[in-house]
């Protein structure tokens, strides 16, 4: 194709056949087609390169009667949705020739497209310091990055993709950059079993990955908007590593069917049939729907999503990570257990984001239903229908999904704390392993004319298997003196950062702020710390700013 032109194919494109020759051992097949700088060829039928020659001297050179190229690029694009082949190889004394390569980048900067269907039988070899890029589109599963298709620079997701793409650590290393990956992609990294707790995304960096045996690979993913570390999931799989995107606001929570199909909670109608937890077929009422702008919320811990991590509730599930609503009952042995009680700062947290939409749905009666595989509850009405836009009548500006009267009106017996919570948690927390120290970091800062005592810090309700104290807590004190000067722990000044008087002392929350009045210039502060707690080493990352999330009611 001559440069600039623009071709597609939707039937058959063979290479010619190389010819006998005696003498000449460059005797290879035709490639089926070239693609010159600027030109496009769509192709959605088969292409194959030619056949190889005969010779009948050999000379004992390597490829003298190589298979042709399905097609060569040399600096245009291939969108390829079909069948491509490099040719059969020719004919030498005792020994036949090399096939030739499904695909040939040569010379110039090129693109290939890979659509779903698209098969290459034969090696896809780009030049080695030439700027080509692989783009997956579609439901596609491409193995063999870095062993079938080799030299390639970049790696780009096309929009809405849903993509795996597989390969090993040269495919996929830090020298090829990984672009618009995001939920619903798949990355596989073959011969390289994650840690998943030694897994970190700095941005302009990408993923850090270290295996089991402390060997550290760098993926260059470029990152979405305002990712971090906890929108990356890497999971040890058999020989390798599968790393997802959770994006936010992305596709919505599966919601299983009667007759075992998973639907986004979104797409689902009234009328349709889901299975409940004891095995029957309940039809939709009614669904709810509420968008939320948490940053004008006046409460907006109340509403703020929690996610639960796939496989954080045990056996597998959720089957992916899980959005829902804090009050949110999930079904743990026979009681109704609202998410915000579950988390534990780790594999189940609350999500600190711009906007929320809720989606709720109600059946005939209340009951268990499947979210991501997990048992949670249907919507049942105690009075907070005006809530969603969709529901009649004014929206209630800001909704509180409480719904306090499910203690007498739901289908199992609902907990918030108590013997049922604590045997859940302790389960749920054993399940995390999370890693703690009991070394609180004190130190103190000193900026400003005044001070600040800084510490790790902890929240109780999320560490223990008791979840009502949800104070963020760092150290508790019971003296400081100031130059040799004892300053009263309950003095009015103390006020920012600090929590109130208990009989031994006050804790702080790990930012506790000394104002300058009372240091009067001095930088000796002396603290009698009397009682620290279990630390998590790893702070989740929990701020998604910038992001819609979509998620369960």
């Amino acid at each position: 194709m001559r440069s600039g032109a623009t071709a597609s194919n939707s039937g058959h494109i063979f290479g010619g056949q190389a010819g006998t020759s005696e003498y000449d051992y460059s005797i290879n097949g035709a490639s089926g087609a070239t693609i010159g700088s600027g030109a496009t060829l769509s192709n959605d039928g088969v292409i194959t390169g030619g056949q190889g020659g005969t010779n009948n001297v050999d000379l004992g050179l390597h490829d003298v009667t190589k298979g042709g190229a399905g097609v060569v690029i040399n600096g245009g694009v291939l969108i390829d949705g079909g069948t491509i082949s490099g040719g059969a190889g020719g004919l030498l004394p005792g020994r036949v020739g090399a096939a030739g390569d499904a695909v040939d980048f040569t010379g110039s900067a090129g693109t290939l497209v890979v659509e779903q269907g698209a098969v290459f039988n034969g090696n896809v070899v780009a030049d080695s310091g030439v700027a080509v890029l692989l783009e997956v589109t579609g439901n596609v599963d491409l193995a063999g990055v870095g062993s079938q298709f080799l030299n390639f620079s970049g790696i780009s997701f096309a929009s809405g993709a849903a993509a795996t793409v597989e390969g090993n650590g040269t495919g996929l290393g830090a020298s090829v950059t990984i672009d618009g990956f995001t939920e619903g992609d798949t990355l596989i990294l073959d011969g390289f079993v994650v840690n998943p707790a030694a897994t970190t995304y700095a941005a302009n960096t990408g993923l850090e990955l270290t295996d089991t045996l402390g060997n550290h690979i760098t993926l260059d993913i470029v990152e979405p908007a305002n990712a971090a570390t906890g929108n990356f999931r890497a999971a040890a799989t058999p020989g390798g590593t599968s790393i997802t995107y959770i994006a936010c606001f992305a596709a919505g929570t599966r919601i299983l069917r009667a007759h075992g199909r998973q639907v986004a909670v979104e797409a689902l109608a009234v009328g349709d049939a889901l299975e409940t937890q004891d095995g029957s077929a309940a039809e939709i009422i009614w669904l709810g729907r509420r968008g939320i702008d948490l940053a004008r919320h006046a409460r907006p811990a109340a509403a703020r999503p929690v996610l639960i991590a796939a496989g954080a509730l045990g056996g597998g599930l959720p089957l992916r990570d899980l959005l829902v609503s804090p009050d949110h009952g999930m079904c743990l042995g026979d009681h109704l257990i609202p998410a915000k009680v579950l988390t534990n700062g780790a594999s189940i947290r609350q999500i600190d984001c711009d906007t929320v939409t809720y989606y709720h749905i109600e059946l005939a009666s209340h009951a268990v239903i499947f979210a991501e595989g997990a048992a949670a509850e249907s919507y049942l009405d105690t009075g907070n229908r005006g809530a969603f836009e969709n529901a009649a009548g004014a929206i209630i500006a800001h909704p509180d999904f409480a719904q306090t009267r499910r203690v007498a009106m739901g289908c199992l017996p609902f907990a918030e704390s108590g013997p049922a919570v604590e045997a859940a948690r302790r389960r749920l927390l054993k399940l995390a392993n999370i890693e703690t120290t009991k070394e609180p970091a004190k130190v103190i800062r000193y900026e400003g004319g005044g001070a600040m005592i800084a510490s790790r810090h902890a929240i109780p309700g999320e560490i223990n298997a008791d979840p009502r104290d949800r104070r963020m807590l760092g150290i508790k004190i019971a003296t400081i003196e100031i130059a040799g000067r004892v300053v009263p722990i309950d003095h009015p000044v103390l006020a920012e950062g600090w929590h109130a008087m208990e009989p031994d002392g006050r804790w702080t929350n790990g930012a506790a702020v000394i104002p300058a009045a009372l240091l009067q210039g001095s930088r000796a502060v002396r603290l009698g710390v009397v009682a620290t707690l279990d630390y998590p080493i790893i702070q989740q990352a929990t701020s998604m700013h910038g992001h819609h999330l979509a998620a369960a009611g």
